[in-house]
């Protein structure tokens, strides 16, 4: 619903052609800004540099309400180019039009192509109030005097009227278009809206734009000043216009291995069904339901088939029950008649099944699309493959075909080098999914996520697609994402469908900063370590409040002041690793590797607002860093990488000291109980590499740690684990 009101104030702008010129002015320039809608409205009713009172009136309150409802029609973008023009400045060359070449610039034209029978539509809720009817209607008289909205090339006049909420919302049901709303949770397109001051800045600017040039002295010595005028004043408001969804449930279950089978045939049929009714709109269908045809434009506009394997659980097995069908806003097939098309379609089903036939029906229960992150409540950082994603064909993490790799046993090099090409098909396949957020983390593995789930080659079976293109993915994100969320260039067969990881929610695994300038030379990775923990601490506590208690999360103490001495990690780590110039924060559940719990969900919130711009840490004789974010490669980061051998980055210290033994003996029995606490496989051999004795005779050492099978990391043990001691990276051997 728009709103609780009993009137809407309508404005629906008619272009003289289906073509929109305006550049963007904000995150986007489609659909057009309510802010620059009421810039053509200012521009119309104004006469020279004046406003009557009732226009001026009428506009301060329209700057004042909230931001409107959009109807849009579907809009593609035509070809790109550029028109050399004559900059409007000659009065900078003494007004001689012979120089006009000097003041000639290239501007790129981009249109938007549209139906110009389908207007563009504002829609204001009003209060049941007379002085504010009176208002709207003089906004109504307004927007009779709008001759042009974008380019000047952009002709268009406006229709408006106060309706009532009933007839507003039959219209928006009814548009045969894109409908956008304002999002509360700042998703989706940024658009300028107008806010308090608009108006008076605007005036502002076209009074300073009219003296922009101005003589400075006299004579020889005077020249020309230029004044850049003050910039309008707007509001950037999220809109989103959400995809149509539907769900169904088969009649009988289908193997997760045979998703993009499953696709195949359902899409086919329904495309029968389509085109048997709308025979003069074949070729659409075809192209936006099948993909036969289609350009890189009608990406966004493509209906996506989404399998949906029963998740949810470690032990659900991982069978198809459901089908779930994305329209999205952009694609001109009604939303209505792609629900027809799927609803109660029969086809023959698997051979795996004892069924001689299969359907769709309309599913009535909804609840499950939370576990694929779907809904209010769906969005997560960290996100895994159910079926496998098709990269881009690049070197995937499990094959490699450069001119390094035949016979012999690839090295470590060659391994990183493998991951990172993956990582980079991987942030591809995101930008082909019209994916834009930042990415922290990315990992590519053969072997699923899940305990029921399938070797990523098998999603491969009679798809057109090589195996070793085919991979499982886990991506963690800076910012939560909502589903539904599907990559890779099978996307469109349910291939690269994925889901937020079991519990993971919002939490990210570790926080990681880049030293880009400040660093002493031989500065002790301690003394880095405890400024990092004490900002975070400061900051964390300006989060919650000066009055609050920080949580032991952040400290590492009791409430009383005492140590925590749980055993547990329970509590932040904080890392300096010198060598490579970088600072972590390490999180409780990573350095367990297991999910984060409940009563940890809420600290890990605040730490992520704490740090967010993390910029200066003055770190006492190591010096004041100038720090930088950085993103985790989980694959490839040597903290958090899988290795056979580890060795130290920072000191060892013993968390106690067994008696009747040596040094050495009792350091590698103290590393052998820190890991099984970790529930780490037990080591094969500790070497102790160094050793070191302190002044109050305390022992330090550095270790080589060597295991029979592969451990990851992030390995981080010690009595100093969470104060930068005890950090192993994998050994270069």
């Amino acid at each position: 619903m728009i709103a609780v009101m009993s009137r809407v104030l309508s404005i629906n702008v008619h272009f003289h052609d289906g073509r929109y010129h305006g550049a963007s002015d904000g995150a986007s320039d489609w659909p057009p800004s309510p802010g620059r809608l009421f810039q053509a409205l200012v521009a119309g009713v104004a006469r020279g540099s004046k406003l009557s009172a009732e226009a001026e009136a009428a506009l301060k309150w329209l700057e004042k309400q909230p931001p409107p409802t959009i109807t849009a029609p579907i809009a593609r973008q035509a070809r790109k180019f550029i028109s050399y023009v004559p900059n409007n400045d000659l009065d900078t060359k003494a007004g001689d039009p012979a120089r006009i070449d000097a003041i000639r610039v290239g501007k790129v034209i981009h249109p938007r192509l549209f139906d110009s029978s389908i207007p563009l539509g504002y829609y204001w809720s009003l209060a049941e109030d007379e002085a504010v009817t009176a208002l709207a209607a003089s906004v109504c008289r307004v927007a009779d005097t709008l001759y042009q909205l974008g380019r000047g090339v952009d002709m268009a006049w406006a229709c408006s009227e106060v309706i009532s909420t009933t007839e507003a919302e039959r219209r928006l049901s009814a548009f045969p278009g894109a409908v956008y709303r304002p999002s509360a949770q700042g998703r989706g397109e940024g658009l300028a809206c107008p806010a308090p001051g608009t108006l008076e800045s605007l005036n502002a600017r076209y009074e300073a734009f009219r003296s922009r040039l101005r003589q400075v002295g006299v004579g020889r010595r005077g020249q020309q000043v230029f004044s850049q005028p003050p910039k309008a004043r707007f509001q950037q408001v999220h809109y989103a216009a959400g995809a149509a969804l539907h769900l169904y449930d088969l009649i009988a279950p289908w193997p997760l291995i045979g998703s993009a089978e499953l696709v195949q045939r359902v899409r086919d049929i329904a495309f029968g069904r389509l085109a048997g009714v709308f025979p003069h709109r074949v070729s659409d269908i075809e192209r936006l339901l099948i993909g036969r045809g289609a350009s890189a434009a009608d990406k966004q506009a493509r209906v996506k088939i989404l399998p949906l394997p029963s998740i949810g659980h470690p032990h659900a097995d991982r069978v198809i029950r459901r089908i779930l069908i994305e329209i999205p806003p952009s694609c001109p097939i009604r939303s209505e008649d792609v629900d027809w098309a799927f609803s109660g379609l029969v086809f023959e089903s698997h051979q795996t099944s004892n069924n001689l036939s299969n359907g769709l029906i309309r599913s009535s229960e909804q609840k499950m699309l939370a576990h694929y992150g779907i809904g209010e409540q769906g969005e997560a950082r960290l996100w895994r493959t159910v079926t496998a994603a098709v990269l881009p064909p690049r070197v995937t993490a499990h094959e490699d075909d450069s001119p390094r790799a035949g016979s012999r046993r690839k090295s470590g090099s060659d391994r990183q080098h493998m991951v990172s090409r993956a990582s980079g098909a991987v942030v591809q396949a995101l930008g082909h999914a019209g994916l834009r957020g930042r990415v922290l983390s990315v990992r590519v593995q053969r072997e699923p996520f899940d305990m029921k789930g399938a070797l990523a080659q098998s999603f491969a079976t009679g798809t057109r697609f090589p195996q070793d293109r085919v991979s499982h993915v886990q991506i963690e994100f800076a910012e939560p994402v909502s589903g539904p969320l599907i990559i890779g260039d099978g996307r469109y067969l349910g291939l690269g469908l994925m889901a937020p990881a079991i519990g993971a929610g919002l939490a990210r695994l570790a926080y990681c900063f880049q030293i880009i300038e400040g660093l002493k030379e031989g500065a002790d990775p301690s003394v880095c370590a405890r400024a990092l923990r004490r900002a975070v601490m400061a900051r964390a506590q300006a989060e919650i409040g000066s009055r609050k208690t920080l949580p032991m999360f952040f400290t590492g103490h009791e409430e009383d002041g005492s140590p925590a001495r749980s055993g547990n990690h329970a509590h932040l780590a904080f890392v300096a690793d010198i060598g490579r110039g970088r600072l972590w924060i390490v999180t409780p559940h990573a350095l367990e590797q297991r999910d984060p719990l409940l009563g940890e969900r809420a600290n890990l919130k605040i730490l992520d607002r704490a740090v967010q711009d993390l910029q200066d840490l003055r770190a006492g004789s190591a010096g004041r860093l100038r720090l930088v974010p950085c993103g985790l490669d989980l694959s490839e980061h040597p903290v958090f990488a899988r290795s056979l051998t580890w060795e130290s980055v920072t000191d060892y210290a013993p968390t106690r000291y067994a008696k009747r033994l040596s040094p050495q003996d009792g350091i590698a029995v103290d590393v052998r109980l820190e890991l099984r606490r970790l529930q780490l496989p037990p080591p094969m051999n500790v070497e102790v590499t160094d050793m070191r004795e302190g002044p109050r005779g305390g022992l330090s050492a550095r270790l080589r740690l060597r295991f029979n099978t592969a451990v990851g990391g992030p390995i981080l043990i010690g009595r100093t684990r969470h104060s930068g001691g005890g950090l192993f990276a994998p050994a270069n051997e």
